[in-house]
């Protein structure tokens, strides 16, 4: 079928070395194979693509099991008492199973302050609780009022520092007050 179509349209199609097709008339030659085709492209660039292909694809799939694990591990993470396994949700309890536990109690402020306190600088006698805090009377019969309002361990570490200073110092303090936004000292 081909040589007839080719004997029909009488002309061949040559590629001449600077690029340009020639396209002339058969004069009574026999058709022996069919014409190159003009638009093939050389192996060698048919290789490269193949291997431009095989690495896309190699990549394309090494981030779709990224991204399956990626969406995997979220869920896993996200539902901790959820057993992917076994479709079934595990509750743990972060309670001890025990009835006779006992909630906690929390820690007054008085036993707070006298947990933190150096024995050494500062030994309580007396506890009175006043408005806006709580006033300890010391051995040595200084007078300290601790906030409600400010953290615990920074007036007993500020408590601290003052008696250790005025010790250094050789002064005698008698009121110490932390109820205001600036420690007020008195001294004997």
């Amino acid at each position: 079928m081909f040589k007839d179509n080719l004997a029909k349209r009488k002309t061949f199609v040559k590629r001449l070395p600077t690029g340009k097709v020639y396209r002339g008339k058969l004069k009574n030659a026999p058709v022996t194979s069919p014409p190159p085709k003009l638009f093939e492209t050389p192996k060698s660039n048919r290789k490269k693509r193949l291997k431009k292909k095989a690495v896309i694809y190699f990549f394309m799939s090494l981030a779709l099991v990224v991204v399956g694990v990626g969406v995997w591990n979220y869920f896993r993470l996200s539902l901790p008492n959820y057993d992917l396994a076994l479709g079934e949700k595990n509750l743990i309890s972060p309670l001890p199973v025990d009835s006779e536990a006992e909630p906690r109690k929390e820690k007054s402020l008085k036993d707070k302050i006298v947990e933190q306190l150096n024995p050494d600088l500062f030994l309580p006698k007396e506890f009175k609780e006043i408005e806006e805090g709580i006033e300890i009377v010391s051995t040595e019969d200084i007078h300290v009022v601790f906030s409600l309002t400010k953290e615990v361990t920074e007036q007993v570490t500020s408590l601290q520092a003052v008696l250790s200073r005025a010790k250094i110092d050789g002064k005698k303090i008698k009121r110490v007050d932390f109820r205001f936004d600036k420690l007020v000292v008195e001294y004997q």
